[in-house]
């Protein structure tokens, strides 16, 4: 049985299951705000970037995406997001 992945929203972290359930709302709160996102990429290393979150999406098969100013990063592969004032 793999264990819970835990996620950061503001430093709060969130169990994968309730983060199911917030997947769209917590991250909505950052629609049209600059914020700096830190995810894991394919092979399983940190990265963090800062992007202007333009739309939240979900895509049926591969769930839900931030998409930003120059780029999109998946939802299921934030670990933190928080806003940049």
């Amino acid at each position: 049985m793999a264990a819970a992945r835990i996620i950061e929203l503001d430093g709060e972290p969130i169990k994968s299951k309730e983060a199911i359930r917030v997947y769209f709302q917590d991250p909505k709160r950052y629609l049209g705000m600059n914020v700096a996102i830190t995810y894991r990429d394919q092979f399983g290393h940190l990265h963090t970037t800062s992007l202007y979150v333009r739309e939240i999406m979900y895509v049926p098969i591969y769930g839900g995406c931030l998409v930003g100013d120059l780029n999109s990063i998946w939802l299921d592969r934030v670990t933190v997001i928080s806003p940049i004032s």
